[in-house]
């Protein structure tokens, strides 16, 4: 008869090579503080609103503004007198007719007349300083009077400004308003991070210290890193903070980050032989069924199930082989796995072997009935015909299976061991 039930001395080597199944983790007890930048009183006076608002107003980028001219070209006359008429005429033209209709009628820059006269956009760094002083005093559709420039007269419009848009210090208030509680706050935890980080401090310093600065502080006691209340980065932190230091910053999220404290740690250990033999067992007890579930499943040699013949081949207590007459689906003697198994076998007279949940299934179709299918129900037809596809798909596989030799290399789970073998 196979004996299943280990040795003591199999128990404890298989304790002993797989120790670290009964391994009780480092525990450590921490303190947590808290550092939220919404529970903070992070005040800002006006003053330093008013700062940071025109340190706003001097990053500003400078305005770029479109520019178009008339230009008076003098050597295109032949008298000064002429070329001062033509000056005069655009000059008074200007206080009644469009800009862009002057630049077609009176303008000699013939390179810049087919657009209204445009010379592009400038920072107040493009164009001569002549120009550019005029520029800078001209708002958006502004024209200038004359621009004397190298013997030459030019009229200037302002057609477009880019980025001109000022904010008020009412409208940018809110956005300065976050932004220096939100410097404020990263200083309060480089400030704090300066003073905690790497420094020894006893149980009451801790304690004494978030007092100090009203914050709160959580314990939490004899924790495990896979149950600490942090994600994995900062769980690797805390696991390297020596007793008695403060962890460095546990960056929570952008406006949150806490310190823990360390104030105890208890060493991983192991659990008692005494008090996990009795698991151990049952694990050999099941792999050993399960092997010998293997080695029956892989045998080629079981031809028959006779009583007398698999007593021989099968070293079990208890063994005996059922037998069933004239069943049909419905029969409550086998379980529903099994009666799909069997009645959607098309063999006859051959011994198969199918693994079940509940162990190694071996059995043979002796003889088939054609039955009557007046009284079954469409439903169950159905249903009937959906489980034979899905068999028959297990049949072919198994032939497969068997072909090319894969039943020496299947290992069956120990959830499929007998537990009454």
């Amino acid at each position: 008869v196979t004996v299943f039930v280990p040795t003591d001395e199999e128990i404890e080597s298989f304790y002993n090579s797989n120790l670290n199944n009964y391994a009780i983790p480092e525990k450590r007890s921490f303190l947590l503080l808290n550092l939220n930048k919404s529970k903070l009183k992070l005040e800002v006076s006006d003053t330093e609103l008013e700062e940071a608002y025109n340190l706003f107003l001097e990053n500003l980028p400078t305005p770029e503004k479109r520019v178009s001219h008339i230009m008076i070209i003098r050597d295109n006359y032949t008298t000064d007198l002429e070329y001062q008429e033509k000056v005069a005429t655009v000059t008074k033209e200007l206080e009644v007719a469009e800009f862009s209709d002057l630049v077609k009628s009176y303008s000699d820059d013939l390179g810049t007349t087919d657009t209204d006269g445009d010379l592009g956009f400038t920072n107040g760094e493009v164009f001569p300083a002549e120009f550019e002083s005029v520029i800078a005093n001209l708002n958006a559709n502004d024209v200038s009077s004359a621009v004397s420039y190298e013997n030459n007269t030019h009229f200037l419009k302002v057609t477009e400004i880019k980025g001109s848009g000022a904010t008020t210090l009412e409208e940018k208030t809110a956005e300065l308003l976050s932004e220096l509680q939100q410097i404020k706050f990263e200083d309060e935890v480089a400030q704090i991070s300066s003073s905690l980080t790497f420094s020894s401090f006893s149980l009451d310093e801790a304690k004494e210290f978030a007092d100090s600065r009203k914050l709160q502080l959580q314990d939490y006691v004899e924790l495990s890193i896979d149950e600490f209340p942090l994600n994995f980065e900062n769980s690797t932190i805390l696991s390297a903070t020596e007793v008695g230091n403060w962890s460095s910053p546990l960056e929570l999220g952008f406006e949150n980050y806490s310190f823990a404290y360390v104030y105890d740690a208890k060493d991983k250990t192991y659990k008692e032989f005494s008090d996990v033999m009795s698991s151990v067992q049952d694990i050999i007890i099941e792999t050993k069924k399960t092997d010998y579930l293997n080695e029956i499943y892989a045998s080629s040699d079981i031809t028959s199930l006779d009583q007398e013949s698999l007593s021989e081949m099968f070293q079990i207590n208890n063994f005996k082989v059922e037998k069933f007459k004239a069943i049909n689906r419905s029969t409550s003697l086998l379980s529903n796995d099994v009666v799909a198994q069997v009645f959607n076998d098309p063999d006859i007279g051959k011994v198969k072997k199918e693994i079940t949940p509940k162990g190694l299934l071996l059995y043979v179709v002796e003889d088939r009935i054609k039955g009557d299918y007046s009284n079954v129900s469409e439903e169950d037809r159905l249903a009937i015909i959906e489980e034979s596809k899905r068999t028959n798909l297990q049949l072919v596989f198994n032939e497969l299976r068997a072909k090319y030799n894969f039943d020496e290399k299947i290992s069956v789970s120990n959830q499929f061991a007998n537990q009454n073998l």
